[in-house]
């Protein structure tokens, strides 16, 4: 017998919870504040397993009554005071909750602890619409007997029954709680708990409200708030996707097509004696001109911020290289001449700073600024040394482009991203495009070629993959507490 009763005394001391009164953020919700700890006390009463305390059973602390050390609890702290009450009292869970009052309806903002753990186990957010006020005790006291039942297990979330370990237990709880509407709970009136959206006029209504807001507690803005709220993600989620690229190793692989001032031109002209056909004088001059141009490129990057990240790149452009050669004779109107359209291909490197916002949202828009200097081709590279030894070599073209790339992302998965680009580019600079050479200062030759111009300004269309890599420890995030 009196094994039993020490058997009861655990079991009993096991499920102790204390209701603490929920606290109001502004006038308009006080009524409500004070209606749902008692509706919740009536209905947690019907649960055996569960030994309920109000503050008429908690002793006082610091010499001060229960209801004075949670009136001078400070609002943000309202969980915390809660938790040490129950801990005076030797209680082992505590209810705790904030509420707030929307355009239609309230918001309650509801922890449950264990107090003896000194532990926030569970923390939910729920909307109590007009006359939904069994459903938010049906719903938090499903719940709180969840929690207990699985206590060891938990994880500390809130809208998450992964912490159930039976499927159907689970299935079960899911459906009670998110599909009241459609239960009979025990002969009582159909119950609603619809989803309610946060506006921007349930914010502004809370700043104006005395108090303490929502937000500061998870550490936001009121608009950071407005979005997570309405995401219904798990808080660790938007952590997660809140980090946006802050720590991550970023491979971008990627190809695409554009018009580009990476095109060569090589002209020459070697002018011969009438009589022995000597050389009298050569002229050469190359430069680059505006056509299409293939792009393959690689890169690896960092993220330093959320929103930012910084990468090296290295890639491969493929366009064309025209050469015409002319071999003249003085007297001669029908001189000879080569005349050949090549591939030209440029090797091209450089460094890209990435802003892209982090988004609760598949698509990202980005912004990138990337400065790339390029290596051309020379037309000693297509001919050999005898072919050329008339015409002057000249060195291949060598440019440095500035781009600015608006963009987008598109999460594949939490490792891929399809990402697209249209680099907008400026040629800052050329060397050896153009450039010239020739044998004598004052060139007889009148009818020669003269260098051609081009323009500076390009684009392109990028299309690529990019695969994430949690490997570096980034800077906490200010989300992270």
């Amino acid at each position: 017998m009196l094994l039993a009763l020490l058997i009861g005394s655990l079991a009993f001391a096991e499920t102790s919870v204390l209701i603490s009164p929920f606290l109001a953020t502004g006038k308009s919700a006080v009524g409500m504040s004070k209606r749902l700890p008692i509706l919740l006390s009536q209905r947690l009463e019907k649960e055996a397993e569960l030994q309920l305390y109000d503050f008429s059973d908690v002793p006082s602390i610091g010499g001060n009554s229960p209801e004075s050390y949670m009136e001078t609890c400070p609002a943000s702290e309202i969980h915390n005071c809660a938790m040490v009450l129950a801990q005076n009292a030797k209680i082992q869970y505590v209810v705790s909750a904030k509420v707030m009052a929307l355009e239609s309806g309230f918001r309650v903002d509801t922890v449950i602890t264990d107090a003896l753990a000194a532990e926030e186990i569970f923390r939910i957010p729920l909307d109590v619409l007009e006359n939904g006020e069994l459903a938010f005790t049906e719903t938090l006291a499903l719940s709180l007997q969840s929690v207990i039942r699985n206590r060891d297990s938990l994880a500390q979330d809130f809208r998450d029954t992964s912490y159930i370990t039976d499927a159907e237990e689970r299935k079960s709880t899911i459906e009670k709680i998110q599909d009241l509407e459609a239960e009979s709970l025990g002969g009582r009136e159909r119950l609603k708990s619809t989803f309610v959206r946060l506006t921007v006029q349930d914010i502004h209504k809370m700043k104006q409200e005395e108090g303490a807001k929502p937000w500061e507690e998870y550490n936001m803005t009121p608009l950071q708030y407005l979005q997570f709220y309405n995401s219904q993600m798990y808080f660790k989620d938007w952590k997660v996707k809140m980090r946006g690229r802050q720590g991550k190793v970023l491979v971008q692989l990627s190809g695409g097509y554009g018009v580009l001032p990476s095109h060569g031109r090589y002209y020459g002209y070697r002018l011969r004696s009438d009589i022995d056909l000597s050389t009298l004088e050569t002229y050469a001059w190359q430069s680059i001109s505006n056509g299409g141009v293939s792009q393959v490129e690689g890169s690896v990057g960092i993220g330093v911020l959320p929103f930012l990240d910084v990468s090296v790149l290295f890639g491969r452009a493929y366009s064309r290289y025209d050469v015409s050669m002319w071999w003249i004779t003085v007297g001669n109107n029908q001189p000879n001449s080569q005349q050949d359209s090549l591939p030209n291909d440029s090797t091209y490197f450089g460094s890209r700073f990435t802003i892209c916002p982090p988004s609760i949202h598949s698509f990202r828009p980005s912004v990138s600024i990337a400065g790339t200097y390029w290596i051309g081709t020379s037309a000693s590279q297509y001919y050999d040394a005898q072919f050329l030894e008339d015409f002057p070599p000249l060195p291949s073209p060598k440019m440095l482009f500035l781009s600015v790339e608006p963009g987008g992302e598109v999460e594949l998965s939490s490792v891929i991203d399809l990402w697209a680009r249209v680099p907008i580019s400026y040629l800052l600079f050329a060397e050896n495009a153009p450039t010239t050479a020739q044998s004598l200062d004052n060139l007889a030759y009148e009818d020669r070629e003269e260098p051609e111009g081009y323009t500076p300004l390009g684009f392109s269309v990028l299309l690529g993959l990019q695969f994430k890599f949690n490997v570096v420890g980034g800077k906490k995030s200010r989300f992270d507490r």
